[in-house]
């Protein structure tokens, strides 16, 4: 009988997870003091604290853990932005119907945009549009 492939549960990682796998991301691999001492000066998260948001991520297939020099070491087991379009496409999906203009409507008219950001939104629909129509 073939074994069974576990895939990551990146729909049930929590945001303060995700602040941990940011750090993982950042640094490839980790042990639980050096993810406590990047999150330190945003968060007064206890290091049991960490360790458990470790522990969860390990349950969820996300993060991995690596012996080195007898201590436990973390890794990401999910690359960065496979994980976003994953968490975006849900995101679209739940709040706007699947349907990204609705989402860039949402946007551009309920929040407080600046002129800087609508020149950047306004550079990346030009720049995928040139992309589109070279194909």
């Amino acid at each position: 009988m073939p074994k069974k492939e576990v895939k990551p549960d990146v729909q049930k990682v929590s945001d303060a997870e995700w602040n941990v796998m940011r750090v993982l991301w950042d640094r490839k691999i980790a042990s639980a003091s050096e993810v406590c001492e990047a999150l330190a000066e945003m968060f007064s998260w206890s290091p049991k604290t960490v360790r458990t948001f470790l522990a969860r991520l390990v349950q969820k297939k996300v993060v991995g853990v690596v012996q080195k020099e007898g201590l436990n070491h973390y890794v990401p087991l999910i690359e960065e932005f496979p994980a976003k379009q994953m968490l975006g496409q849900s995101f679209l999906q739940k709040f706007f119907g699947g349907l990204l203009p609705s989402m860039v409507a949402h946007f551009v008219n309920d929040e407080k945009i600046t002129l800087d950001e609508l020149a950047q939104l306004q550079n990346m629909i030009e720049r995928k549009r040139a992309e589109i129509s070279d194909k």
